[in-house]
């Protein structure tokens, strides 16, 4: 890197001290107007600055592009959207996947917020700390991401070991924290928790010959704490949200696990 005759280019050398501390790094010693990630592993279209860049002079907070699943050095899958801006106060949209990489997102929006160190599925604190803060996005279907999926992947480590039981801890360091970021819960918030990280994403994560049924009971029941002390009045939400924090509520493991399993809802 130090090769490359550009004054817009600074090398930052460090010890590994993990992915977060890495990004954090990166953030605070950044001086441009938008950030990008780039895992280390992957990599990026060529022009996949310059197509993110471009929709920028509008002055949206965030810019997403699709993305591209590469295995064995080939495309296996194209993960293109659909182009369109969303004005997230009017529309109430909600982004759900953690991802920080197929996107730029404004710097001034990480000027207090940064990745929890000393967790895996770090990624988790972009939906509770930078999304909330997103108030105007354009998503453009390029797909300008290559996201490369090795045999053995960090995630695929982590999703087949006991490490699994940071998707609790982090979402609590998350949750604990909001409050000091300025950030308050809201519907689609509350959504994401109970619908989303605690629901579909835990039941995936679970799903591992590394884990016992009582350790997966184990992790279900702290993350019904989770969400039931969060104390949230659910009435404004629909139906489907209600009955899923209902089997918080409750505890109810079985339950739980067949809504999971079916992705219908018991009536």
């Amino acid at each position: 890197m130090e090769t490359f005759d550009d004054k817009h280019l600074k090398v930052l050398h460090i010890e590994n001290g993990g992915v977060a501390n890495a990004r954090n790094v990166g953030i605070k010693e950044s001086h441009g107007r938008y950030i990008a990630f780039v895992d280390s592993d992957d990599y990026v279209e060529d022009s996949y600055i310059d197509k993110l860049m471009e929709p920028t002079k509008d002055g949206y907070d965030m810019v997403v592009c699709g993305f591209n699943d590469v295995f064995d050095g080939k495309v296996r899958s194209r993960f293109k959207k659909k182009s369109q801006e969303i004005n997230v106060e009017t529309s109430h949209s909600f982004i759900t996947d953690g991802y920080p990489w197929m996107k730029v997102i404004k710097r001034e929006i990480f000027e207090h917020v940064c990745f929890p160190t000393g967790y895996h599925y770090e990624d988790t604190m972009m939906c509770y700390f930078v999304y909330p803060q997103v108030k105007k996005i354009k998503i453009i279907e390029d797909c300008l991401y290559d996201y490369v999926d090795w045999p053995i992947s960090q995630t695929k480590l982590l999703n087949n070991s006991k490490n699994i039981f940071h998707t609790f801890w982090v979402a609590k360091y998350c949750l604990d924290n909001l409050k000091n970021f300025n950030i308050s819960m809201t519907d689609e918030l509350f959504e994401f928790t109970v619908m989303k990280h605690c629901l579909t994403i835990l039941y995936a994560r679970t799903r591992t010959q590394f884990l016992t049924e009582d350790e997966r009971r184990e992790l279900f029941q702290l993350s019904a704490m989770l969400v039931n002390n969060l104390n949230y009045d659910t009435k404004s939400l629909s139906k489907e949200v209600k009955k899923v924090a209902e089997i918080f509520k409750n505890y109810d493991f079985k339950k739980w696990n067949k809504v999971c399993k079916f992705a219908r809802f018991v009536k």
